[in-house]
C-alpha cells in the first residue's frame, strides 16, 4: 500500500516485483532485467564495474551518479530540504522523508515472505529477516548435522555391552606393565620374560 499514486507507479516500474515482458535486456551476470539497453549498461558499470567517477571534494567518498554526490554534499552542508509535513524533523534526501512519513501513516509495503510480517523501510524488512530468519535457518543447519554426526558417531562406536568389555579387557591386560618399554600384561610371568630379553 502506496501513500501516493505516483509512488506506487514508481515503484512498479523501476522494482522487479512486476515483469509485464517489456524488459527484453538480461543482465548476464545477475537477474535483473531492463526496459532499455541504456539502462542495462549503467547498471553493469555502476553495479558489477564498481565505476564511481562522481568523487567529494570534502571527504573523498565516491559515488556512482552526480544526484548520489549532490545529496552527499548535504552531509556535510548540514543542509536539509525535505520537511516532514506531519511533525518538525527535516531529512537530507526524499527517499528519508518518505521511509519517516510511514511512521506517521502506518503504511508498512515491505512485506516478509516467511512469516508474513510489514515493514515500513527496506532496511527494516531486511534486518529482520537476518535476524529471524537466517538465524533460524543457521540454527536448523547446526541442529541437523549435529545429529547426523551423532548418527555416524553410533554407527562407528561398538555397541555399549561391547564397549564394556573391550574396557574390562583392556583393564585386566593392563595389570602388569613392563617398566622398559611400556607393555602391558595380565599375567607377571609375561613381564619377567620381557625382562629376560632387556637384560641381554
Amino acid at each position: 500500500m502506496f501513500t501516493y499514486a505516483y509512488y506506487r507507479e514508481k515503484h512498479l516500474k523501476y522494482t522487479r516485483c512486476v515483469d509485464r515482458g517489456d524488459r527484453k535486456f538480461r543482465c548476464s551476470i545477475c537477474p535483473r532485467s531492463f526496459e532499455k539497453r541504456d539502462r542495462l549498461r549503467i547498471h553493469v558499470l555502476h553495479v558489477h564495474e564498481n565505476h564511481r567517477p562522481h568523487v567529494c571534494s570534502t571527504c573523498g567518498k565516491s559515488f556512482s551518479q552526480s544526484s548520489s554526490l549532490n545529496k552527499h554534499f548535504r552531509v556535510h552542508s548540514g543542509e536539509r530540504p525535505y520537511k516532514c509535513i506531519f511533525c518538525s524533523k527535516s531529512f537530507t534526501a526524499s527517499s528519508i522523508l518518505r521511509t519517516h512519513i510511514r511512521q506517521h501513516s502506518g503504511e508498512k509495503p515491505f512485506q516478509c515472505a516467511n512469516c508474513g510480517k510489514s515493514f515500513a523501510s527496506h532496511a527494516a524488512h531486511d534486518s529482520h529477516v537476518r535476524r529471524t530468519h537466517q538465524q533460524q535457518e543457521q540454527y536448523q543447519q547446526q541442529h541437523q548435522q549435529q545429529q547426523q554426526q551423532q548418527q555416524y558417531q553410533q554407527q562407528q562406536s561398538p555397541p555399549p555391552q561391547q564397549q564394556q568389555q573391550q574396557q574390562q579387557q583392556q583393564q585386566r591386560c593392563s595389570i602388569y606393565r613392563c617398566q622398559m618399554c611400556q607393555k602391558h600384561s595380565s599375567m607377571n610371568y609375561n613381564l619377567n620374560f620381557i625382562n629376560i630379553v632387556f637384560t641381554q
